[in-house]
């Protein structure tokens, strides 16, 4: 019975010890599915209003991949945005249109191609980023051949083809998508980009692999914060500031003074070429090359500036023969009816501008006007040859 007794003893301090590892091993896996289970519901959610087709703020791989997604998933007639700010249309928001999603290109263009195209269920997708550049361009161009869009529609611009933007680390606004979808991407015209880069863009891909809902976590922030939560207790604080008539924080009061504005952008202008050394020059024309080969229509249109305003930053004398050269550019890809280079969009007038580039609500409806008559003619064409 002593014996006993010892068996016993020895069985509960065994049991005893092993009592808190199955309590944390227990507590990892509730953790683990509760996370799962609140992932799988936000994404129903998230997809049931089809919240990653908003226009956002794309600083991410996980929040571009998500409109990826949404875009495969989408049916019918499915159009792409590409571009920079200009297709964004984030600038009405920050003009203070509280409906700007309802106003910027995207909506009104796919409201124009439902009307002009009544047979097909149109559906838009902008991807557009601010200061999208044409190796950013290209990269996402590389992305989003897999989801088989009907047409893609692309802005220039000749800000992008600054020597700015021409180092090694300047090449992209968005250094993932460096390598985003580099296995796409002909070896010798991948960016090399820093080793802390790819780390960091590795690191949040396996997070996102391991807590899905991590995924969401940036997309849902700039969809109803703008941005990151210190970014927007940041802009709260600087409008209650206004609002009170308190003075602005050094920092802001420069990124926001006009004439430090102005300078940054003749610096800007005054260093375009179009040269093939240039690697924007370059990535853009591989970018026309990629297009023009594999979506089924393209249209592409200059982000005219506003010609009251383009002698303050660049000499009309100067100006005029870049242009010309860009045009001849993109003209060279015109060698098919996929494929359509619309110029400046007609009928923009110094009222329609906002700033030197960017346009009101009327400048986006203009735009949506010339891009899908001039997409439901191509759309046409194709279906009587």
């Amino acid at each position: 019975m002593i014996r006993a007794s010892g068996n016993t003893t020895d069985n509960s301090s065994r049991t005893a010890g092993r009592s808190p590892f199955r309590s944390l091993l227990g507590a990892v896996l509730a953790v683990v599915v509760i996370l799962y289970a609140a992932s799988w519901a936000l994404g129903a959610w998230v997809n049931r209003h089809n919240l990653t087709l908003d226009v956002v703020d794309i600083q991410s791989p996980q929040c571009l991949q998500l409109k990826l997604d949404a875009l495969s998933r989408s049916t019918g007639f499915k159009v792409v945005l590409l571009g920079d700010s200009v297709v964004a249309g984030r600038a009405l928001e920050k003009q203070g249109d509280p409906a700007w999603r309802q106003h910027n290109l995207a909506e009104l263009l796919q409201q124009r191609l439902q009307t002009l195209l009544p047979q097909q269920h149109v559906q838009v997708v902008n991807l557009a980023m601010d200061g999208a550049l044409p190796a950013d361009l290209e990269s996402t161009a590389a992305a989003i051949a897999r989801c088989k869009p009907d047409a893609v529609v692309v802005d220039v611009g000749l800000r992008s083809f600054s020597r700015d933007f021409a180092g090694p680390g300047e090449q992209h606004s968005r250094p993932w998508l460096a390598q985003f979808d580099d296995q796409t991407l002909p070896t010798a015209t991948r960016p090399a980009e820093a080793l802390a880069t790819r780390i960091d863009v590795a690191v949040e891909n396996a997070g996102g692999q391991i807590v899905p809902l991590y995924t969401y976590r940036d997309f849902l922030q700039r969809r109803f914060l703008g941005g990151p939560p210190a970014e927007a207790l940041a802009r709260l604080r600087d409008r209650t500031a206004a609002w009170l008539g308190a003075p602005q924080p050094s920092a802001a009061a420069e990124a926001d003074d006009p004439a430090m504005l102005m300078l940054k952008m003749m610096h800007r202008y005054a260093s375009v070429d179009l040269a093939a050394d240039n690697p924007q020059a370059a990535a853009f024309e591989r970018l026309l090359d990629r297009l023009s080969r594999e979506s089924p229509l393209v249209v592409a249109f200059y982000a005219q500036e506003d010609r009251t305003q383009i002698g303050d930053v660049l000499s009309l004398s100067r100006y005029e023969p870049l242009r010309e050269q860009l045009d001849a550019l993109i003209q060279q890809h015109n060698r098919t009816g996929r494929f359509s280079y619309l110029g400046s969009i007609p009928g923009l007038q110094p009222s329609n501008y906002l700033d030197l580039t960017h346009v009101n609500r009327q400048g986006h409806e203009l735009m949506a006007d010339a891009i899908a008559t001039q997409i439901a003619r191509m759309t046409e064409h194709r279906g009587t040859r």
